[in-house]
C-alpha cells in the first residue's frame, strides 16, 4: 500500500498477502541477495545450498507463496513501483521450501533447497540478483509472511545461506 517506499533497512520483510484493493493489490514482495562470489573458489562444484529464513509472524490468511530468482539487478532503494510487475525481471522456481504445504509458526525456521541456483550463479550461467518472494497477485487472498531481514539486530534471526561445495 506504499508503492514508492523503499524498505531497504527494515528489520523484517513481508511477502504474500495479496488481496484486491485497487492498486492493483496490496501484495508484498521480499528481496534477498547473498554475494556468493567471494566465498566460492573458481572451480567449486556446489553440492548443497540451503537458504534459512526465520518467521517473524503471519499476516493475511491463505496459502500459495511463490519463489523466484531475479533476472535484473536491484539495491536497497527498490520499491514496488520500480521493481516491475509480479512477473517482471524474475523466473519462477516454484515452491522449494520444506514444509511449504503448512503455515509457519512465529520464530520457526524454514529452508529452501537451492544448489542448482547457487551453482548457476557460480558458473555465471545466471546473474546473481537474488530472490524475490511473493504470492500471486490475482485478487485472491494469500498468506502473508514476515521474516527477519539481514538488518535485524539479533544475528540468529537473519537469513543465512549455507553452501557445501567440492
Amino acid at each position: 500500500e506504499a508503492p514508492a517506499t523503499a524498505y531497504g533497512d527494515a528489520t523484517e520483510l513481508k511477502f504474500g498477502g495479496a488481496q484486491w484493493v485497487g492498486f492493483p493489490s496490496n501484495a508484498s514482495r521480499a528481496y534477498i541477495k547473498f554475494d556468493t562470489a567471494p566465498y566460492l573458489p573458481a572451480r567449486a562444484k556446489v553440492v548443497q545450498a540451503d537458504l534459512y529464513l526465520k518467521c517473524a509472524g503471519l499476516g493475511t490468511n491463505g496459502y500459495s507463496t511463490l519463489y523466484n530468482y531475479r533476472l535484473a539487478p536491484w539495491d536497497t532503494n527498490l520499491t514496488w513501483s520500480t521493481a516491475g510487475g509480479q512477473y517482471a525481471n524474475v523466473q519462477e522456481i516454484g515452491s522449494v521450501m520444506y514444509y511449504a504445504w503448512r503455515l509457519w509458526t512465529n520464530n520457526e525456521v524454514q529452508n529452501m533447497d537451492l544448489p542448482w541456483l547457487v551453482q548457476a550463479w557460480r558458473l555465471g550461467a545466471l546473474g546473481n540478483h537474488g530472490l524475490q518472494l511473493n504470492s500471486r497477485e490475482d485478487g485472491t487472498i494469500y498468506q502473508e509472511y514476515r521474516i527477519y531481514s539481514c538488518d535485524h539486530p539479533a544475528a540468529t534471526n537473519r537469513p543465512r545461506l549455507e553452501i557445501d561445495y567440492l
